[in-house]
């Protein structure tokens, strides 16, 4: 009988087609709608609930929350190191967290930090850098899955941000040891190269006291933790620099020395920092005393976040509004199409009734067709939803949100199940006239 159903069923090859393609378009969209919208919100509120404050120089409070929560954003200016200095030898302060960022790894951004960092994270393999183990790294899940690293690798980083928007490019010297693996985290974390800030200092010709080395140190390097936004000229003069020195020993004197470099004065600084109290009164004190500083601010990342979320929510309405309009017109197809293949039943009904099948082999009949479309249905829905889950995140993980597409939830299933009941509902129907005798 399963064997008759099927070709039952594509014997009408436009009605089935129809059907299937309708029932499809209805659980991808609802399933991607749920799915992403979830996603996306816990991406948010998962990072911005672990430090209650982020302290940077002076500028967009969003850049700053998303360069320093979700790794996305380019840094406007670089703070200088007396802040963490400041704000690490505080009594009140429960953990200060430094970031220092301009390079990257094959388009995945390192981040300079401590071990502070990852302090709540579980390795997959391998152990934490040091801060005075300058170039160790612990890199995320899916860079180490990305290009098939393993422990003991050499990492070469090249200079700028992984978007593509840094001032400089070429590899230079300064090659990391990868001594560790992060666990998948479903977050920003996955895509990063983790490293000791005082590794990028040195990169850069820079010495652990904070003074550029000029047997080591060329244009390309002080000029980017001191000034990312730098004017065309100076990027244009600092490119030139770099490649003239690619191929000269690195152990060599340079005859140009930066115009920034001065004995006295400490070249280290940070992007952002990262700062958690564990008291509001603290917390808001801060948010005050920085927000008197001229040259850089404090802000709330939780509040940051809020502002962020509550901006996108319009978009999020209007892309409701159209995805609950598809759904509609896809129901209404799928509705369409269950009458015509009711009435097409029908007649095999008859047929069978007339050929003396008794109720039981029919009623057989009318399931096997209805959850054969169903199945296949589901099937392809599923592997659609995965598929563009997978898109999604290459677009999101450029703004630090990890999608996960074998994550599914109780409302997708929920979703599942009415769709499927709403399918099987004609039928039911079918079947109940078959076994009253109704159906003529």
């Amino acid at each position: 009988m399963l064997q008759y159903s099927l070709k039952s069923l594509f014997s009408r090859k436009i009605i089935t087609t129809l059907f299937t393609v309708g029932l499809i378009v209805v659980l991808v969209i609802s399933m991607l709608l749920i799915n992403i919208s979830k996603q996306i919100e816990e991406g948010f509120i998962q990072q911005d609930g672990r430090y209650d404050i982020v302290v940077g120089s002076k500028g967009s409070a969003t850049s700053l929350a998303m360069s320093a929560l979700y790794f996305a954003a380019e840094p406007v200016q670089i703070l200088d190191y007396k802040y963490y200095e400041d704000l690490k030898n505080r009594d009140d302060i429960q953990l200060v967290v430094p970031l220092a960022t301009g390079d990257n790894f094959r388009g995945s951004n390192i981040i300079g930090t401590t071990p502070d960092l990852l302090y709540n994270k579980k390795l997959k393999e391998g152990q934490l850098f040091e801060v005075d183990k300058p170039f160790e790294a612990v890199v995320g899940y899916n860079v180490a899955n990305r290009y098939n690293l393993k422990l003991g690798d050499k990492l070469v980083s090249s200079h700028g941000l992984g978007t593509g928007l840094g001032i400089l490019t070429g590899e230079e010297e300064g090659s990391l040891t990868l001594i560790g693996v992060l666990e998948n985290t479903n977050s920003a974390y996955d895509n990063i190269v983790f490293t000791s800030y005082n590794g990028i200092f040195e990169t850069h010709g820079i010495d652990s006291d904070g003074h550029g080395r000029k047997e080591n140190t060329n244009a390309n390097f002080d000029s980017m933790l001191k000034s990312i936004g730098s004017d065309k000229a100076a990027e244009d003069s600092s490119n030139e620099s770099s490649k003239s020195d690619v191929h000269t020993d690195h152990a060599d004197e340079h005859d140009t020395v930066n115009e920034h470099y001065h004995d006295d004065e400490d070249e280290r600084g940070f992007t952002s920092i990262l700062v958690r109290t564990g008291n509001a009164a603290v917390a808001n004190s801060l948010l005050t005393e920085y927000d008197k500083d001229s040259m850089a601010q404090a802000i709330s990342p939780t509040a940051t976040v809020r502002k962020l979320m509550d901006n996108i929510d319009l978009s999020k309405q209007v892309a409701k509004l159209l995805s609950y309009v598809s759904i509609t017109l896809a129901l209404i197809m799928v509705a369409i199409m269950t009458v015509l293949m009711f009435e097409s039943n029908r007649k095999d009904i008859q047929t069978l009734r007339f050929i003396g099948l008794k109720r039981l082999s029919i009623l057989k009949f009318i399931l096997y067709q209805n959850v054969s479309l169903l199945v296949i249905s589901i099937g392809i829905s599923l592997a659609l939803n995965k598929y563009v889950l997978e898109v999604v995140n290459t677009i999101s993980s450029q703004l630090g949100i990890v999608i996960n597409s074998n994550k599914f939830y109780a409302d997708q299933f929920s979703i599942l199940i009415a769709i499927s009941a709403l399918c099987l509902l004609p039928a039911i129907i079918q079947s109940f006239k078959v076994f009253r005798g109704l159906l003529k």
